[in-house]
């Protein structure tokens, strides 16, 4: 068990409109959703729980800020439905994959990049109260991601250099294909006009 970082491609703007629109067409589809039911089988007796948090969001209503996490599910639910996941499919494992990307990019391409705190950067503000520890979360506007696909530009891992590194070891494949899933996913939200919206727990 572990903390994974997981991250999404979407229109800020959407996003921005579907908080307090009151599109109740909206949350009927979100609820429909697998992710929506998935985080509702987490919720805990004591919180306002994932639907009434996401009801709250798309209406408009001020949060409870003693049940933080439950908003934060229910955005992870709405950008879920608005954006698209990115990334190999694979979720990053925190404090273990992302220090061999870390020290991969480090030693090997001369890259000074801590990775989780650039998905990770605490920047994602639209008004819900901030979770004491879980879910982190980050966002990275079109010009962090120029930027950050800039420094990574010399950065080539090929698949079929993926693929012998997995014939031999197994683990530094899968952290080369994570950090060629990062590569991916800056240039998609370029190429898309899109943000990254990364969260963690």
């Amino acid at each position: 068990m572990g903390y994974f970082i997981f991250s999404y491609a979407i229109d800020y703007d959407k996003l921005n409109r579907s908080i307090g629109s009151k599109d109740i067409a909206l949350l009927e589809k979100i609820q429909q959703s697998d992710k929506f039911q998935e985080y509702v089988n987490q919720d805990l007796p004591a919180d306002i729980g994932t639907a009434e948090a996401l009801r709250q969001i798309i209406n408009g209503q001020a949060p409870d800020t003693s049940c933080a996490p439950s908003y934060w599910h229910a955005l992870i639910c709405l950008i879920d439905y608005l954006g698209k996941p990115v990334g190999s499919g694979e979720r990053i494992v925190l404090n273990y994959e992302t220090d061999l990307i870390n020290q991969i990019l480090r030693e090997d391409f001369k890259v000074d990049l801590e990775v989780e705190e650039v998905l990770l950067n605490g920047k994602l503000d639209i008004g819900l109260p901030l979770p004491n520890d879980w879910p982190l979360s980050g966002i990275l506007h079109l010009g962090d991601l120029f930027q950050l696909q800039l420094d990574l530009s010399h950065v080539k891992l090929s698949h079929e250099h993926i693929i012998v590194t997995t014939e031999e070891d197994e683990e530094e494949a899968r952290v080369l294909d994570g950090i060629q899933s990062l590569k991916d996913s800056i240039d998609y939200c370029l190429q898309h006009n899109k943000v990254l919206i990364s969260f963690c727990h």
